[in-house]
């Protein structure tokens, strides 16, 4: 079965055994601080030694030789043999063990569509379980539970770090709760409180659905420090924004609601309750196309269909050569492209990071890459690059994952108290 990161070897003490709200001597905040960073430096640079890592960090070899022997006792890091070029004793490259543990990633999308994925330090996908519809707020908790619970006894011998959930709508972090989904029509569901009471014992993080996206994509896809527009078409419409390589965000929002900007205030109803939104013009848009196309597009899609698989499936018809098809793809980049374009010409980004099926039309990512060329501000500086997400449809279960890994290196979820527990060292750092 798979282990709690807190209670890896039985023979340790758990930390929950003592007491959670204990103040830290500066001495232990530092300490963490160190091991985050060091662990940080070998997943990122592999091959890096411990002479690196003394210099990088700024630490004492022999620190680093403390916090190196409890990297590889938690079986985190591997040290290799060394290269050997020349006289001297040669270095010895360490290297993260991806396979010794994972962080569990889950996504709720705006469609109640569930998707459980187990990903280990590097970002790669290890496992993933069954897709799950989720169609009561009622019942969310409960299938979430069930599909984290489902992917489990496959991560035999890996350490699980926590759990990641990315929800649809405005989220409050804090509480763990859906504050509202205008596309599910939810309103005040309480995701953790409920989901803690059938997966104890584990680390549970949760953010926008979105937000985690872009969270994947700095990860795994963007240059360090860079600042990026994510902007997400599947079954709803949202962006995030990186400045700087850090997620803008608070601990009771949505990410941007761009899919609720209104565009058109004479266009038809969004499901927010406002008319003109992006999100209503561009359901309009399919939906008129599906009312009065031939193609065998309309064969097998109706307006009752979900709408990715519309999406999917207009690719289809435009990428073979239907002309109706590929202009109702154009029609929506161009809808989109207003509001990204609004969205820089207020922030500046480095790169306009596209996630949505319709990406695998090329007519799509190149109108919104003239549109933004031709009407923002940012054409008078650096244009900003527009590209496809690196993960594509699993961004957002990467992202959650992700969330549970950050809580794990970052110094308020004690990685330095796990591997001490586990180690069974002493917890004053003594």
């Amino acid at each position: 079965m798979a282990k709690n990161m807190l209670s890896a070897r039985t023979n340790m003490p758990s930390l929950r055994a003592r007491p959670q709200h204990a103040r830290r001597s500066g001495n232990q905040i530092l300490r963490d601080v160190n091991l985050r960073r060091a662990l940080k430096l070998i997943v990122d640079h592999p091959g890096l030694s411990r002479a690196d890592i003394s210099r990088l960090l700024g630490l004492s070899r022999s620190a680093v030789s403390s916090i190196v022997e409890l990297l590889l006792d938690a079986g985190l890091i591997d040290e290799t043999l060394p290269n050997i070029t020349g006289p001297g004793r040669p270095p010895r490259p360490l290297r993260a063990r991806p396979l010794s543990s994972a962080a569990i990633g889950v996504l709720l999308d705006d469609s109640g569509f569930a998707s459980v994925a187990a990903v280990d330090m590097l970002g790669s996908v290890v496992r993933k379980a069954p897709p799950r519809i989720v169609e009561s707020p009622q019942e969310a908790p409960r299938m979430l539970a069930e599909g984290v619970l489902s992917i489990l006894p496959e991560l035999d011998n890996v350490r699980i770090v926590g759990i990641g959930i990315a929800l649809p709508g405005v989220i409050d972090r804090r509480l763990g709760a859906i504050r509202f989904s205008a596309r599910l029509g939810w309103t005040g569901v309480p995701i953790v409180t409920e989901l803690r009471k059938r997966v104890p014992d584990m680390s549970i993080r949760v953010d926008n659905a979105t937000n985690a996206a872009a969270l994947a994509e700095q990860w795994l896809g963007a240059q360090a420090g860079q600042s990026i527009l994510y902007f997400r078409i599947t079954s709803a419409i949202g962006a995030a924004l990186v400045l700087d390589g850090n997620l803008v965000r608070r601990a009771v929002s949505g990410a941007l609601e761009v899919g609720h900007m209104v565009l058109d205030p004479s266009g038809p109803q969004c499901g927010c309750g406002r008319f003109g939104c992006l999100e209503a013009l561009i359901e309009d848009e399919l939906a008129r196309y599906l009312r009065h196309s031939r193609t065998p597009c309309t064969n097998r899609d109706s307006e009752s269909t979900p709408i990715c698989d519309r999406y999917t499936r207009l690719v289809e018809v435009a990428n073979a050569g239907d002309e109706a098809a590929l202009q109702v793809v154009r029609n929506i980049a161009e809808l989109s492209s207003q509001a990204i374009v609004n969205v820089i010409n207020m922030i500046h980004v480095d790169e306009i990071v596209v996630e949505s099926q319709l990406a695998a039309c090329g007519a799509f990512l190149e109108t919104i890459s003239q549109a933004v060329s031709a009407r923002s501000l940012s054409r008078w500086t650096s244009c900003p690059v527009v590209r496809p997400s690196t993960l594509g449809g699993m961004s957002a279960t990467v992202g959650a994952a992700y969330l549970a890994w950050d809580a794990f290196w970052g110094v308020d979820e004690g990685l330095g108290r796990a591997l001490y527990a586990m180690l069974g060292g002493n917890e004053s750092g003594e």
